[in-house]
């Protein structure tokens, strides 16, 4: 599993004083992003190659409002690999291991030059495979 930590900054929170909804969707983000470098390295473009892997579903799950003073994370994980497609679980977490938001999303394979996507090839699902 993977952890992101997210900096809280002054204009994520609304007048209520919580962390904005539409914020929580940015962390996702960020800890996927992180999350792929770190798994593939220099081996693929992820923006701007031919092949790449684009946000096709989101999904979240308000459990528990956040507040600016408070240590946040994201955990992220792989809950399946198909054939085109590729589907994370995330979760907001606090340091006393609250879980305050759940997420689901799914980044499929796109082609640039076919406008269309492609199966997983064995070097991208070996290197997802890994734990």
């Amino acid at each position: 599993m993977h952890t992101f930590p997210i900096q809280l900054r002054f204009n994520d929170v609304d007048i209520m004083g919580h962390v904005n909804n539409v914020m929580y969707g940015h962390y996702f983000d960020m800890a996927r992003l992180d999350f792929l470098i770190q798994k593939f390295g220099k081996t693929i473009d992820l923006r701007n190659g031919r092949f790449i892997l684009i946000m096709v579903h989101t999904q979240y799950d308000f459990l528990f409002p956040s507040f600016l003073e408070e240590r946040l994370y994201v955990t992220t994980s792989l809950s399946r690999i198909g054939h085109k497609s590729i589907q994370f679980e995330q979760n907001i977490v606090d340091d006393k291991g609250i879980v305050r938001v759940t997420g689901t999303s799914i980044m499929s394979t796109y082609d640039r030059e076919t406008g269309k996507s492609f199966e997983l090839n064995e070097e991208w699902r070996r290197i997802l495979e890994q734990p």
